[in-house]
């Protein structure tokens, strides 16, 4: 199947409310602490590999977007934490899935594969604060310039 029509199906999947309520998702690699790349089961035998932005938490910017070095140096752990959390070829379970602004991304909610909430685990650990949407707030510059 083709990408594009991969996509499609999924976006149709997605508005029709015809989705299960936990999707398997097999993490191909992190990009940052509330973004990873992976391979989503979107029915039997159909698999779609795409970026997933965790729901409900924004973590500081490692590269692109970091406004200052605390930003980084802290983006730098929540993406290393992150790692520890999503290990590659692991499978985590994706649910709440939307789709997200940018193009060939999604929103999800992802359950670890303890049971454990990522975003929670994030936040618990201090490399994410709560974010649903809007404008971001910048909290790991406190007032240093870049």
């Amino acid at each position: 199947m083709s990408l594009v029509t991969g996509l499609c199906f999924f976006a149709t999947a997605l508005s029709a409310g015809e989705m299960p309520d936990h999707v398997p998702a097999k993490v191909l690699y992190v990009k940052d602490g509330d973004t990873f790349r992976a391979i989503v089961t979107i029915w039997p035998d159909l698999s779609l590999e795409t970026d997933v932005r965790v729901a409900h938490i924004d973590t500081p910017e490692e590269k692109r977007g970091s406004e200052c070095e605390a930003e980084r140096q802290a983006g730098k752990l929540a993406s290393e934490y992150a790692k520890s959390l999503l290990r590659r070829q692991q499978t985590v379970f994706l649910s709440k899935i939307r789709k997200g602004k940018y193009a060939g991304r999604i929103i999800a909610e992802v359950t670890l594969p303890d049971g454990r909430d990522y975003g929670s685990a994030m936040l618990k650990a201090k490399h994410a604060i709560p974010y649903e949407g809007g404008r971001k707030r910048k909290v790991w510059c406190k007032g240093e310039k870049s």
